[in-house]
């Protein structure tokens, strides 16, 4: 009897130990399961703030690009001459309307255009193309004052305007606003807190808010009570809360749950399966392990481990899978980074055609009239003026007109030639021809300025093959720069030479380059800004905007010697001058021997 009570004790020690191994193992399922529910609601939370934060910027950026374009468009049209002689004392109602009224609500996109008059009094209001009459107190507006005397806060030169957001007739606008100013202001003149001003407004109704949700995303984006809910609060230059912009915020972290809630539920099946068949497989060693003591001891301590091994899975599990969530928050939030940089990148691309196309269908036909009819005071083809100041007046205009054509004429090129939309017409072209034809064209200035002109051009005359036009404005602008930064004693020189300058009989081949070289002893560029001296708009470390000039000069000698297949190089020590060598290949031995 002894020993049969000693064999069922060992039968029943097992069962006892089956609760221990089980126990743990549950325990383990239910904290991965919590932990990986609690990870998966905070990655979830983080994804939709992410969506929402990234949908605020978007917000603030259109509003802030808009108040940069009515800035630009109310500094272009009150820096303006006459601007100023049409509408003051009395406004010229039709140069109003062509100009500034229903000229800028059909084609720049306005709605609200409002001149107020040195006295604060309103001479002039148009709003939806229409003229209206405004309240005689509307310069009175704290928000609409405020805007005013900081716009005539600002230098007479360089002009700057400002821009906010008021309520004006119960509909929020953006307002650009500018003080009216001459376009050469007298020298040393300080900002004038009478000046009239001009103000530009775009309303924030259904137009504005269509075309900002097309260019930014948003869904049924709408503008609400500033005491109701909203997304986004505009605030008057005053801190008053005027309004709120409001859409239906994104939830990617949702989303990525509803698509993700079908394999989880394939995962828990499945581990609930492994789980079933590892509580049956512990069922049946345990009934194995009645049969001797031995042997249930032992299949204990392989349960043991086997247990710790599932520990050690599970950890490498929850690890795999938060690197996992940390890979795909970081891949998101790169993709809205990118997102951010494609919206900019086409903004800005828009605003730049539409100012280009602007420029040249408003600036090209009063620029050429200016200029025509200059030259026709200049000659006095009708009769003496009167007096020869006129005509030196008449002279200043058609060089002013001239050089801001030019200017205007480089801005296209540039932008042509970024588009791949400029081309050449090569033709047979003689280099020393063209160098010496263009010389002739600044010998006057160069011998006003007290700078002196010489060539040393190669012997042999090589014929290229090139755009006559195009190697002429290279010519012209390394020169106008050259004399640009010149002094009085100092002197240019330019130089042609060919691959057989140097007197060699060797055959031309279609590899063979002319090289024309412009050097100056002006005060030259230091190194650290010569990288970047090629760049459209780069003016160089110390231009002033008395000197002049958009910088497009040597981007385009670089564009339009590139478009050849050349290549041009810059040479330049700081007080010892600057060299610019231009190499334009000669063509093939076929085109060299007709040409010939």
């Amino acid at each position: 009897m002894a020993s049969r009570d000693s064999i069922e004790w060992k039968v029943d020690t097992p069962n006892v130990k089956l609760g221990a191994v089980v126990l743990p193992f549950v325990t383990w399922a239910v904290i991965a399961v919590l932990a990986l529910s609690a990870l998966g609601y905070v990655a979830i939370t983080h994804l939709n703030d992410l969506d929402r934060a990234s949908q605020r910027h978007l917000a603030t950026t259109a509003l802030t690009l808009e108040r940069d374009r009515l800035e630009t468009l109310t500094s272009e049209y009150s820096w303006w001459d006459v601007a100023i002689e049409e509408l003051f004392p009395i406004p010229n109602e039709e140069w109003i309307e062509e100009n500034i009224g229903l000229h800028a609500h059909g084609n720049l996109d306005i709605n609200l255009t409002v001149v107020v008059g040195s006295g604060d009094r309103v001479h002039v209001a148009y709003r939806d193309k229409e003229y209206i009459e405004l309240n005689p107190d509307f310069a009175q507006f704290p928000d609409i004052q405020h805007l005013i005397r900081e716009a005539r806060a600002s230098p007479m030169d360089p002009l700057k305007t400002t821009s906010g957001f008021a309520e004006i007739m119960g509909h929020v606008y953006i307002l650009g606003v500018g003080a009216f100013s001459p376009e050469i202001p007298p020298e040393g003149a300080a900002p004038d807190p009478t000046r009239p001003v001009l103000i530009y407004g775009r309303r924030i109704g259904e137009s504005f808010l269509e075309t900002q949700a097309t260019n930014f995303g948003f869904k049924d984006l709408r503008v609400t009570a500033a005491t109701e809910p909203h997304n986004l609060v505009i605030t008057s230059p005053t801190g008053v809360a005027l309004a709120g912009l409001a859409w239906k915020a994104g939830a990617s972290g949702t989303e990525l749950t509803t698509r993700l809630i079908i394999p989880a539920i394939a995962v828990l099946t499945i581990l609930g399966i492994l789980a079933g068949f590892f509580l049956r497989r512990a069922q049946d060693m345990s009934k194995a392990l009645a049969s001797a003591a031995d042997v249930t001891s032992l299949r204990n301590e392989q349960l043991r481990r086997s247990e710790s091994e599932a520990v050690r899975s599970q950890s490498l599990a929850e690890q795999a899978s938060a690197e996992k969530e940390r890979a795909l928050v970081e891949l998101r939030k790169r993709n809205d980074e990118l997102l951010v940089a494609r919206h900019d990148a086409m903004q800005a691309s828009q605003a730049k055609t539409m100012f280009l196309a602007s420029m040249s269908h408003e600036l090209r036909p009063p620029l050429n009239a200016i200029i025509g009819f200059s030259e026709i005071l200049k000659d006095q083809r009708f009769g003496p003026l009167g007096s020869d100041r006129y005509v030196d007046y008449a002279d200043n205009i058609r060089a002013s007109g001239t050089h801001l054509l030019s200017l205007i004429n480089d801005v296209l090129d540039i932008s042509k030639i970024e588009a791949g939309k400029m081309s050449i017409e090569p033709e047979p072209v003689s280099v020393n021809d063209l160098v010496t034809s263009t010389l002739r064209l600044f010998l006057e200035q160069a011998h006003s300025g007290g700078v002196s002109i010489s060539s040393d051009l190669d012997a042999r005359d090589i014929t290229i093959q090139a755009d006559p036009r195009a190697i002429r404005q290279i010519l012209v602008n390394l020169l106008a720069n050259a004399l640009k930064f010149t002094s009085p004693g100092d002197e240019i020189s330019v130089t042609t030479k060919s691959p057989q300058s140097k007197g060699e009989k060797a055959e031309k081949t279609e590899n063979d380059r002319m090289a024309i070289v412009v050097s100056d002893t002006g005060p030259g560029i230091p190194a650290e800004f010569q990288d970047a001296i090629f760049l459209p708009f780069n003016r160089g470390p110390e231009i002033s905007d008395k000197d002049g000039g958009t910088g497009l000069g040597l981007a385009l000698v670089k564009a339009l010697t590139e478009l050849h297949d050349g290549q041009v190089t810059l040479k330049s020590d700081k007080g010892a001058g600057t060299t610019v060598t231009v190499e334009l290949p000669i063509g093939s031995a076929k085109e060299d021997k007709r040409t010939d």
